[in-house]
């Protein structure tokens, strides 16, 4: 495996089970029609813990729903700082990951842009209120009655439970928040582009940044990442300040 890339999820031994899924067997994955799903995964079951293996249900897939199974998952630093508990109290058990690359393994009876077998993503939100002034600007980051975000987060369109992220064998997902991958890319490569990458690219395509622009990104990870991407067709201008300066710079 070459240096660097993100390794796929692991099949960990299953360290929490839930009531509801106890009789579903991790060997087969795809649960019948109307079950939940189990997932193998990585995940903190607490802020001292680490990574540890263990075992989340996935629910039925709804009408607007696309099951994923995740190939590939990349690594974010808020991935470290949320299961060490460092932005707040978490709840626990908690899978991170919110840059997903997979195919899709089944879809709802209304989704009709994605069928088994597509190379797909999903980077740091799962659903929002889709009803508010932001979400129906498709600024559903900002939504006015809170966004969903990929992990650790109250779903309250989705019975309330906890969402939990990438570091797994498979996620379900509201049709309107997966994206279509290339079949081009490298997934494994393509899977920081849906959170890193996209936090560069952005604001370039925000303020039309245009041939000779100078710019600069404060985060190395954002940077290396799209460095070469967009050096090249751009002929952007390239800076990144490092991650630590020279005392007598800071002051």
């Amino acid at each position: 495996m070459t240096p660097g890339r993100p390794v796929p999820p692991p099949l960990g031994k299953p360290l929490v089970v839930s009531d509801e899924t106890a009789e579903a067997s991790p060997a087969a994955p795809v649960a019948a029609k109307g079950m939940p799903t189990l997932a193998a995964a990585y995940g903190a079951t607490s802020a001292e813990s680490g990574l540890v293996p263990l075992t989340v249900a996935r629910r039925v897939p709804k009408e607007d729903d696309v099951e994923i199974e995740i190939d590939f998952c990349g690594l974010c630093h808020s991935d470290v700082h949320a299961t060490r508990g460092e932005w707040g109290a978490q709840s626990y058990p908690l899978v991170p990951g919110h840059e997903i690359v997979g195919r899709v393994r089944r879809v709802g009876s209304a989704v009709d842009d994605f069928v088994p077998g597509d190379l797909v993503g999903v980077g740091c939100l799962v659903d929002s209120c889709r009803e508010c002034d932001s979400c129906l600007e498709g600024l559903e980051q900002y939504c006015e009655r809170g966004n969903v975000g990929t992990y650790g987060v109250k779903d309250s369109w989705n019975g309330g439970a906890i969402t939990q992220g990438g570091y797994s064998t498979s996620v379900v997902v509201d049709r309107r928040f997966v994206l279509r991958v290339p079949e081009g890319l490298d997934p494994a490569a393509a899977a920081p582009l849906l959170c890193a990458g996209i936090t560069t690219y952005s604001p370039l395509r925000y303020f039309d940044v245009e041939e000779g622009t100078w710019w600069a990104s404060s985060d190395l990870a954002d940077s290396a990442t799209w460095r070469s991407r967009s050096r090249r067709p751009w002929g952007r201008r390239w800076w990144s300040s490092p991650p630590r300066m020279p005392r007598s710079r800071r002051q």
